[in-house]
């Protein structure tokens, strides 16, 4: 539940009247299930005013025209470091969720500008190498004390902590917010609802993994299309990359959903909208749900964990762990970067890039030595992570892809 009363004496100010324009009766043309846009709440109170856009577009916009955005665009969606340009990467992911779940929204008079901006944001701290550097991450934490990593977690993170926009963080609103962290579309379910009971303000990064739904039905939306957009196209890409055969996805997927992903995406969304009409869920028909159950288990196997990403594993894991305790030495023998003439020692990019990073953050005395490390690494593309470990570590390129 919001408690507004709650949320005031935060500093936060429940959102006043509507943009003008257009937009002024926008809220009376949703469906009762849909978040309003009068709803929309700020943790950090109110940015300044503007009379042409709803408040969860200006968390679209922010998130859009943010850094950690952009770096999505040389980020892995399966495939690492991807030499051809058709392969997608998160930022083509990111897009396609959001087109996904607009469509779905519009058609469910859903609030789509929500959609939309949970949409942009649910992969924001996606680290490089895309699970495989997750994974990384998440071992580095677990022997560094530090919680667990995991994306979800992350993309809260980078929204409340990352200096983003004039030396601020994104302040995006607390619905925002709830689907960013609530998004898993890795866990399968016919149907999801949303969880009405919880306190938005209580949202953290303890809210991710899986076990708690979205506040709204557009966050459900998303976690929805997250699903659908991933699957065909990780298809797409294993066949562009011959990992598999058309003849090798099972019959059942081909017949009821087809093998093309535009074609494949077009038809579950259809049937979402059909199945999730003038409901407070969203869901799909049990002969769709089961044929996604079916394209996702054959994924796990013939493309999850095919030969070409299990032979690049190791090295990766390598990368990032020999990345992450050179750059923690640094980081403490400048004392926390913090000491002008200890890093002049230190000239390479990398090493300048982080140590900007650290001016721009700020990081406090009681911060763990381990989180800034985490984070910058965490922020890198595969590209930026490949090209540091070859200035740090190698006088050669790294052969990374074959």
């Amino acid at each position: 539940m919001i408690d507004r009363k709650r949320v005031v004496g935060h500093g936060g100010k429940a959102a006043k009247g509507m943009p003008l324009g257009i937009k002024l009766d926008i809220d009376a043309q949703l469906s009762r299930y849909a978040s309003k846009h009068a709803d929309a709440i700020r943790p950090e109170g109110k940015l300044s005013p503007d009379s042409s856009r709803t408040e969860y577009e200006r968390d679209y916009h922010r998130i859009l025209f943010s850094l950690a955005f952009r770096r999505l665009r040389h980020k892995t969606q399966v495939f690492y470091a991807p030499e051809n340009d058709h392969i997608c990467t998160r930022m083509e992911h990111s897009l396609q969720v959001a087109s996904i779940a607009d469509t779905v929204c519009r058609n469910l008079s859903l609030n789509s500008d929500l959609a939309n901006a949970i949409a942009l944001g649910h992969d924001l701290g996606h680290a490089p190498f895309g699970h495989t550097g997750e994974k990384a991450l998440k071992d580095l934490c677990t022997e560094e004390g530090l919680p667990p990593f995991t994306h979800e977690a992350h993309s809260l993170r980078v929204v409340d902590k990352m200096k983003e926009l004039h030396g601020e963080t994104l302040k995006l609103t607390y619905q925002v917010r709830d689907g960013i962290v609530c998004h898993c579309g890795e866990e399968h379910e016919m149907e999801i609802k949303p969880d009405k009971d919880k306190n938005l303000t209580s949202i953290d990064t303890t809210s991710a993994g899986g076990h708690q739904k979205p506040f709204t039905l557009e966050g459900c939306v998303v976690r929805y299309a997250d699903r659908v957009a991933y699957l065909p196209v990780d298809l797409q890409d294993a066949l562009e990359l011959k990992v598999v055969k058309e003849r090798n996805v099972p019959p059942g997927v081909r017949r009821i959903l087809g093998i093309d992903s535009g074609e494949m995406i077009g038809r579950i969304t259809e049937d979402i909208i059909s199945s999730s009409k003038n409901q407070p869920f969203i869901a799909t028909s049990k002969t769709i749900f089961e044929s996604l159950t079916e394209l996702y288990e054959f994924s796990k196997v013939r493309i999850y964990q095919c030969d070409h990403l299990k032979n690049q594993q190791v090295r990766i894991t390598k990368l990032l762990k020999d990345l992450f305790n050179d750059l923690k030495a640094v980081y403490e023998r400048t004392e926390q970067g913090q000491n002008q003439k200890l890093r002049k020692n230190f000239r390479e990019k990398t090493y300048q890039v982080f140590f900007k990073f650290l001016d721009d953050m700020q990081y406090d005395e009681e911060t763990p030595s381990a989180q800034p490390i985490i984070d910058f690494i965490a922020g890198m593309t595969d590209n930026f992570a490949l090209k540091a470990y070859q200035e740090i570590f190698l006088s050669i390129p790294m052969p990374l892809m074959q």
